[in-house]
């Protein structure tokens, strides 16, 4: 099962929300980011938070229609985003989507970044998706489905990511080593619609321009 946490970052369309929450997946609204939900016709899961950034009618609206709520306080040792985390963890969620996580404030976004690698330890492939990009946390290999001429940029979040080996890129990488604080990873071009990333250790950021 994948779990779908809409959080408080931008979120110019709302479509992004149709396009990207399928049947059975289990959705978790965070805070303020349950405007983004209102008005789409998908109800979510539950909704959790300290309820700092959102309307309080809106979220009594949801409570009525019978969406279980969660409420923490606002001064707290862990953010929404953990909260909703958690939640996926326990709802039994193989993978989660981050949406309404980036743009905004700087901070709230690194950290929304560095959560895809909480999540991770904890068991779940993680990814962000938005209007422009979509980011993906990898500790193993995987393939990519985009456009030919797509822009790619494979970003170590470990000290360093070895043996690294790409399939279909402009600037092939041949079981070489990315390091941590080094931009040598960015900017890489699709040359077929599918690309194959592989690796034999570390953690590697995959951001995706769409």
């Amino acid at each position: 099962m994948r779990a779908i946490i809409v959080a408080n970052g931008e979120m110019r369309d709302k479509g992004l929300i149709g396009r990207t929450i399928c049947d059975g997946d289990y959705i978790i609204c965070l805070d303020g980011g349950l405007k983004y939900i209102d008005g789409t016709g998908i109800m979510p899961n539950i909704i959790v938070g300290d309820f700092d950034s959102v309307n309080i009618d809106l979220v009594e609206k949801y409570r009525k229609k019978g969406v279980e709520i969660e409420s923490f306080p606002v001064r707290k040792d862990f953010t929404d985003m953990e909260l909703g985390i958690d939640i996926a963890v326990k709802a039994g969620a193989e993978s989660v989507i981050f949406l309404g996580a980036l743009g905004g404030r700087l901070d709230h976004m690194l950290g929304n970044i560095y959560n895809m690698k909480q999540a991770a330890k904890l068991g779940m492939e993680a990814g962000i998706i938005d209007e422009k990009q979509h980011a993906f946390l990898l500790e193993k290999g995987r393939k990519f489905k985009y456009k030919k001429g797509t822009v790619i940029s494979l970003i170590p979040i470990s000290e360093q990511v070895t043996d690294i080996k790409t399939v279909n890129l402009s600037y092939p990488l041949n079981r070489e080593t990315l390091y941590n604080g080094y931009s040598r990873g960015l900017s890489n071009v699709f040359e077929e619609d599918e690309v194959e990333i592989s690796f034999s250790s570390g953690i590697l950021l995959v951001i995706v321009n769409v």
